[in-house]
């Protein structure tokens, strides 16, 4: 005689207080983790698609809500994500997903990347004038310059020993000195890490989409260029491009400024990760720059 084998039945894990927050706002969902490890894409039932993230302080979080809140109804509704739903006491909030993929992840034709760098130019100019600075945030933006060049100079005093030549360093210390006394640029509400991995590219429509805006904020409007100078400074067309799309050169001031940036943000970026691949490209950009290339 044998026995029967009775089924083991597993309860469903109870959902977490994120999960339980979650499914309140949107109903049932599917979460599946960004790379990131702060963000899930959230899908539910019907095929609609959100993203949760999870800022990573309480500053970051306030950006990204000023940002959803006062700034991005000023651009394309199909050019940012929709704030759905935010919870202060987590950190965390629920927008629309944007159907595209992230230019880094995609392979473009050399006219199509052209194009993006256009389309670029285009979406940061709005965003820049998106909305005027109330008169604190026009005195922290104005501020802004001499505190990267602090910012710089602690990190690279602390850092020994240094990961930079000597030239590199001495280059470095003439950016500091310089940024202490520049003049303040034009001032806009700068998306703040603006770089492809932010860019989202639609597969049907070829549209540009921004993302992640944690780092947003009132700053002269040259520091939305530092990731994307380190790119274009070995690829002139996608420069050219991008101030097509942008409507304006930069002056004179602006161009110093960011020669400036650029090399503080590779320098200390060198300084913290000294060693691998990112730390071969910052080398080769500060030589690029302390010959004399054109941003």
């Amino acid at each position: 005689m044998t026995r029967s084998v009775q089924p083991v039945i597993i309860p469903p894990s109870p959902l977490s207080p994120l999960e339980t927050w979650i499914e309140s706002v949107l109903g049932p969902v599917e979460l599946y983790p960004v790379l990131d490890h702060y963000s899930w894409h959230a899908i539910r039932p019907d095929g609609r698609r959100y993203i949760v993230k999870r800022a990573t302080s309480l500053r970051s979080f306030q950006r990204e809500i000023y940002a959803h809140s006062c700034v991005l109804g000023a651009l394309d509704a199909a050019s940012v994500p929709c704030l759905v739903a935010a919870s202060h006491p987590r950190l965390t909030l629920i927008t629309t997903a944007l159907p595209g993929i992230p230019v880094t992840r995609t392979r473009l034709l050399p006219d199509t990347y052209i194009h993006t760098y256009r389309s670029a130019g285009t979406l940061l100019a709005s965003l820049h004038h998106a909305l005027q600075p109330a008169p604190r945030a026009l005195a922290a933006a104005r501020t802004a310059l001499r505190e990267t060049a602090d910012r710089a100079d602690r990190i690279l005093t602390l850092m020994q020993p240094s990961p930079l030549s000597p030239d590199e360093r001495a280059f470095a210390a003439d950016r500091i000195a310089h940024l202490r006394e520049a003049e303040v640029n034009e001032i806009g509400f700068i998306h703040g890490a603006f770089h492809e991995d932010s860019w989202v590219r639609s597969t049907t429509t070829r549209r540009l989409a921004l993302t992640d805006f944690s780092a947003s904020r009132f700053a002269p409007v040259v520091y939305d260029l530092i990731h994307i100078a380190c790119r274009w400074i070995n690829h002139g067309h996608l420069r050219t491009a991008f101030f097509q799309g942008y409507g304006r050169r930069l002056s004179t001031c602006e161009r110093r400024t960011l020669v400036s940036l650029v090399t503080l943000h590779c320098a200390t970026q060198l300084a913290l990760n000294p060693t691998g691949r990112a730390a071969r490209a910052e080398h080769r950009v500060l030589t690029r720059l302390s010959d004399g290339a054109h941003l």
